[in-house]
C-alpha cells in the first residue's frame, strides 16, 4: 500500500496472532508502524491507533510547510529573474536616450520623440514596481481594502489619464454608466491599468480597444476587450497564475511581467467580485469582471 505516493504516510498497524521477533521484524521492514499480538486488547490497540493518528496528523503539517516552502522558494527565483530581466531592458533604454540627448540634438521633433520614449519607459518601470509591491502584499497577506463609494466612471477615466502614453494614437470605444461602486479606489484603478495595459500590448495600434460599463444584479460589471492576436483556449485556465506567459512567439517579444492579471484577479476577488476571460486566436481577447454596487 505505501508504494503508492498518496498513501506513502499513512499509518498502518500490524495485528497478527504471531507474537515473535521475527514477525515483527518483517512488518516493519515491509513498512508497518506499529505491531500488536493476538489476542489484541481494545484499550490497548485504541491508544495505539489514537497515538499513530496524532502523529499521521504532526506529518501531514510538516509536508505542507515543506511544500509551502519549497513554492516560496520557486517564487523568489521567478520575482528576482523577472524583476532583473524586466528592469534591465528599460535601464539600458533611459541611458541610451541619456547618451543621446548629451549628444545635443537639434531636431525639435526627434527630441520630443525622444522624450516620449522616455515617458513610455518610466510609465512602464512605474507599473511594474507597483505590481512588485501589490503583489508582496497579496502573498504577505496584507493587503487591505479601503472600502467606500467610488463613481465608476471616474475610475476608469483616471486609469486613461495614466495610460496616456501608452494609449496615445489608440481608439478607444468608450460605454459607460453612471453608477457607485463599494470599492478601494487605487486598488480599483491597479486593475484597469493592468487589463487596459494588456490589451495595449496584444493589440495593433489601429484596432480599437472597447471599455463598457453596466448594472448587473446588484454588481457592476465591467467589459474590456481588445481585437488583438487573441489567446488559445488550451491556455486561458493558466491565465491568471503569477509570473505566466504563454510561450508564443507573438507573446514572448512583448514585455511583461507575468504579473498583471493575477493581481487583477486578487483585487477583485478581494471585493467580493469575479473575473473571467474569454479569447479566441486572431480576434481577441474578453476580460470581463464585477465589482459590487455601492
Amino acid at each position: 500500500m505505501k508504494a503508492l505516493a498518496e498513501d506513502a504516510h499513512v499509518p498502518v498497524m500490524m495485528v497478527t496472532a504471531f507474537g515473535d521477533f521475527e514477525t515483527m521484524r518483517q512488518s516493519a521492514e515491509c513498512g508497518a508502524d506499529g505491531f500488536i499480538s493476538k489476542p489484541a486488547d481494545l484499550r490497548e490497540l485504541a491508544l495505539r491507533v489514537e497515538t499513530m493518528i496524532r502523529t499521521k496528523r504532526v506529518v501531514d503539517e510538516l509536508y505542507a510547510k515543506n511544500r509551502e516552502l519549497e513554492e516560496l522558494g520557486r517564487f523568489k527565483e521567478s520575482l528576482l529573474s523577472m524583476t532583473a530581466h524586466d528592469l534591465k531592458g528599460p535601464l539600458t533604454g533611459i541611458r541610451g536616450f541619456a547618451e543621446l540627448t548629451l549628444h545635443k540634438l537639434e531636431d525639435p521633433q526627434e527630441l520630443k520623440e525622444l522624450m516620449h520614449d522616455i515617458l513610455l519607459i518610466s510609465s512602464y518601470m512605474g507599473n511594474l514596481l507597483e505590481n512588485l509591491l501589490n503583489l508582496s502584499l497579496i502573498r504577505s497577506g496584507s493587503l487591505e481594502l479601503d472600502i467606500v463609494p467610488v463613481a465608476l466612471k471616474t475610475v476608469v477615466e483616471e486609469s486613461l489619464r495614466l495610460l496616456k502614453y501608452e494609449l496615445q494614437g489608440r481608439k478607444l470605444e468608450l460605454r459607460l454608466e453612471d453608477m457607485q461602486v463599494a470599492a478601494d479606489r487605487g486598488r480599483l484603478r491597479r486593475v484597469f491599468v493592468n487589463l487596459l495595459g494588456n490589451a495595449v500590448k496584444f493589440s495593433p495600434p489601429e484596432k480599437p480597444i472597447h471599455v463598457t460599463t453596466r448594472r448587473s444584479d446588484g454588481f457592476a460589471q465591467v467589459l474590456i476587450r481588445d481585437e488583438g492576436i487573441g489567446i488559445p483556449r488550451s491556455l486561458l485556465p493558466r491565465l491568471f497564475e503569477p509570473f505566466y506567459r504563454a510561450a508564443r512567439k507573438e507573446i514572448r517579444s512583448v514585455p511583461g511581467s507575468g504579473l498583471g492579471l493575477h493581481i487583477a484577479r486578487c483585487i477583485i476577488e478581494r471585493h467580493g467580485g469575479r473575473i473571467e476571460v474569454k479569447s479566441r486566436v486572431g480576434l481577441g481577447s474578453l476580460f470581463t469582471f464585477t465589482i459590487p454596487l455601492s
